[in-house]
């Protein structure tokens, strides 16, 4: 009820200061008028900026600063930021509601103070009609002071918020939607997913996927975007936004408008060559770690680093694992691809000899098909394919 009332008795007490302001000429009552208007007017546009910072997860709204950790620390906003006045806790209770409601309801909050402890400046401009300006600039002052601990508080728990495991109940509501050899996807809500690992998957290596799915969202390529790590009962995952539609590879073998889909489906491959990228896992580096990591015979060992040596070096972003597998079809036709762990930087040519390999390993004929439209050979690339079979061998 107290939710309510709350709005209700700010309007009325706002319009009480307008009809008294007219009524006895005096200053103090359109002042506050003044302000508790301009706090009924911003909401809708902190709404719009709260919309902007979650969904490109602005720097500014989803990471402290070091020297804002500090300064927590030393007002000591842990010990009193629970005895300020909530306008609705259950807003702010990730027990209560989704994690993803509960950040835009805190980046909302942190929006309208934030904006606040500006705009309380405005109603200054009545100075010019009832004079006063000292009183006012205290008044206002009083005003914008006011909202700092709510932007603080917002600040302060945001991060934590972020960080906070996943709860109990929304582990028991996760639903599984797909299952490979190291990992499996839950649905988390509408719009996210989390890939979990196998307990035992190298955290390193998990680490490096995030960092790749990271960077490909700042390419602009066609990918879910990648919102944080997490651990549910000690498997590590990563949170991504939720890709519906098919498999491209269902897509192809219905045949169906298949032309335009593999068209789609290279081009897709092709927008990772526009990118150069000096410090990422160099494809043979990784080579060689293979070697290093699987073949005990020396005389082996030192033929395959030989032959690794023999390519060139190439400083091209390539995704490394790029098959029908790992992009679908959203229903507006659109292809979203995933799976970054193996994103390296190579020539674009081991990366298609790659595709080329795991196509033919399903249909000889649709891997020519592919190499066409790529604008190859077998016999062009054979080198490469050479190189795509031992780490393929290697790999296990």
């Amino acid at each position: 009820m107290k939710k309510n009332l709350v709005p209700i008795f700010l309007v009325i007490f706002m319009i009480l200061n307008i009809a008294a302001a007219f009524v006895f000429k005096h200053w103090i009552f359109m002042f506050v008028a003044a302000q508790l208007l301009i706090f009924h007017l911003l909401p809708p546009f902190a709404v719009l900026l709260s919309m902007l910072a979650y969904k490109k997860r602005l720097r500014f709204w989803f990471k402290q600063f070091e020297w804002e950790k500090k300064f927590y620390r030393k007002i000591k906003v842990k010990q009193w930021k629970n005895r300020f006045p909530t306008y609705d806790s259950k807003l702010f209770n990730i027990s209560a509601d989704s994690k993803e409601n509960v950040i835009k309801a805190m980046i909302q909050s942190e929006n309208v103070h934030l904006l606040l402890v500006f705009l309380s400046f405005v109603p200054l401009m009545l100075s010019k009609y009832y004079d006063h300006f000292g009183i006012m600039l205290i008044l206002s002052i009083f005003f914008s002071v006011l909202h700092f601990p709510f932007v603080i508080i917002q600040r302060y728990n945001l991060p934590r918020v972020i960080n906070a495991p996943i709860t109990r109940k929304q582990q028991q509501s996760m639903k599984l939607i797909g299952k490979g050899l190291t990992a499996e996807v839950f649905e988390l809500s509408e719009d996210k997913v989390i890939k979990l690992f196998n307990k035992d998957y190298p955290k390193q290596a998990i680490r490096r996927e995030f960092r790749n799915a990271r960077l490909v969202n700042t390419f602009k390529i066609n990918a879910p975007q990648a919102f944080e790590m997490k651990e549910v009962d000690g498997r590590c995952g990563i949170v991504y936004g939720y890709v519906k539609g098919q498999c491209i590879e269902s897509v192809f073998n219905s045949r169906v408008d298949l032309e335009r889909n593999l068209q789609a489906f290279c081009q897709l491959q092709k927008s990772f060559y526009n990118h150069k990228k000096l410090f990422m896992l160099d494809y043979k580096i990784y080579g060689r770690a293979l070697v290093a990591g699987s073949v005990s015979d020396k005389k082996d060992a030192a033929e395959y680093i030989k032959f690794i040596k023999s390519f060139p070096n190439a400083n091209t972003v390539v995704h490394g694992d790029f098959h029908p597998l790992n992009v679908f079809v959203e229903d507006d036709g659109s292809l979203q691809v995933i799976d970054f762990m193996n994103m390296m930087r190579a020539p674009a040519e081991y990366d298609i000899a790659r595709t080329y390999y795991l196509i033919g390993a399903v249909s000889a004929e649709f891997a020519e098909a592919y190499l066409s439209v790529m604008g190859y050979t077998a016999e062009s690339i054979s080198d490469y394919i050479e190189l795509v079979k031992l780490y393929r061998k290697l790999e296990g």
